[in-house]
């Protein structure tokens, strides 16, 4: 889904009050599924079944949960 405008990260966690691990000032500019990621959209992931579909060279940009997020940083 395309956004309206381009959002930066720590825009976006500001609104949600969510975490950042990276650098906030990315920009994003849609939403969509792990398997269309592009390195200025932010996808999402909420089974940790679906941890191997992370691996994706140009998705830079995840929603998960705090559990999903360290099993991810584990690997």
């Amino acid at each position: 889904m395309k956004l309206k405008k381009k959002y930066s990260l720590k825009e976006i966690s500001l609104e949600y009050n969510c975490s950042i691990i990276g650098d906030d000032k990315i920009k994003i500019d849609s939403v969509c599924s792990l398997s269309m990621a592009h390195s200025s959209s932010l996808s999402y992931l909420s089974d940790a079944k679906k941890i191997e579909d992370v691996i994706h060279p140009q998705m830079s940009n995840l929603i998960t949960t705090e559990e999903i997020s360290r099993l991810i940083y584990e690997r």
